[in-house]
């Protein structure tokens, strides 16, 4: 979405697919072999430490973010939020971190 590169332009309001109740002639795995639960759920306290800790120790982390107007033009670098309203939240998979000139930043 509004970056350059080699991928084609998403079409306003993006077109998604019909969906389908039927397997997919390839797939040969049926749906109740195919589901799969968690035994347990637990937080992690919002602290940069802790969810490095826990990135480090369990591997990457669900989590939920705000998304801001600002976003939607979003080019390159460390995304941070200057200006614009709440567009909603979205949820995430994190699974590492870092520094980009001084700035830290979450992958």
């Amino acid at each position: 979405h509004h970056v350059s590169g080699d991928r084609p332009e998403c079409q306003e309001g993006g077109k998604t697919p019909k969906c389908q109740k039927q397997c997919q002639s390839t797939y040969n795995v049926s749906y109740k072999k195919d589901r799969h639960y968690g035994r347990k759920s637990y937080s992690v306290k919002s602290d940069p430490q802790a969810i490095q800790t826990e990135i480090m120790t369990n591997g990457p982390v669900e989590v939920a973010l705000t998304v801001y107007e600002d976003l939607l033009h979003y080019k390159s670098g460390v995304y941070q939020h200057v200006s614009g309203s709440v567009l909603g939240g979205h949820a995430v998979r994190m699974l590492g971190w870092g520094v980009e000139n001084g700035t830290p930043y979450w992958l």
